[in-house]
């Protein structure tokens, strides 16, 4: 870590300022150039902890930089993660404001539900599927309280991964689903067909 206590309370107070007010900022890289990843996750940590306190509790943990198309675009060679808290979790079926968000996105993806815990390093797929219980098909909505989306791989950390929200659908026990890499998904929007992709 390369910043003081001090500014890295500063980043979390103008991270929290900017999605309380619904107003994004500078790219904390740019306001905090010593800002390394190890000072991020610090921030992302004591905002979540901030939550925590107020009475939200996690419920999950966000993946992002999946593709390796994002990890090229900021220069990473491996994923984030962030939290996923109840006081983000929308009800299927539900409506959501955008106004609540800065620059929200929506991204398909597959929840996982755990029976039990994983640790690393050294995870493989086969670990993450013999741990799985069940999984559900979702709906994340991603955000940025940094300007424009113009983030480092920091940047993104400190903001919680991006993380905003997130729509499940109903769980699937691991043993009745299909074969994950091969489910397809589109993305439609006023029915119009804007993105597809797939569990791989």
């Amino acid at each position: 870590m390369t910043l003081t206590d001090a500014q890295r309370e500063e980043a979390g107070g103008l991270l929290r300022e900017a999605e309380r007010r619904v107003a994004p900022i500078d790219p904390l890289s740019e306001l905090m150039p010593g800002l390394d990843v190890a000072d991020a996750y610090a921030v992302q940590r004591d905002n979540i902890a901030r939550r925590l306190a107020a009475g939200a509790t996690v419920v999950g943990h966000k993946v992002g930089l999946t593709a390796a198309a994002m990890r090229r675009l900021l220069g990473v060679d491996e994923p984030d993660f962030g939290h996923l808290l109840d006081d983000m979790v929308h009800r299927d079926g539900g409506s959501v404001s955008a106004a609540r968000y800065c620059a929200p996105r929506i991204e398909p993806e597959i929840c996982f539900r755990l029976a039990e815990p994983l640790s690393g390093p050294g995870v493989t797929v086969d670990d993450v599927l013999a741990a799985t219980e069940a999984v559900a098909p979702a709906l994340e909505i991603v955000d940025s309280r940094i300007r424009d989306w113009k983030i480092t791989l920091a940047d993104t950390v400190a903001d919680n991964a991006s993380s905003a929200g997130l729509v499940c659908g109903a769980w699937t026990p691991l043993a009745e689903a299909p074969d994950l890499a091969a489910v397809l998904v589109d993305l439609v929007v006023d029915g119009e067909r804007v993105a597809s992709g797939s569990g791989s």
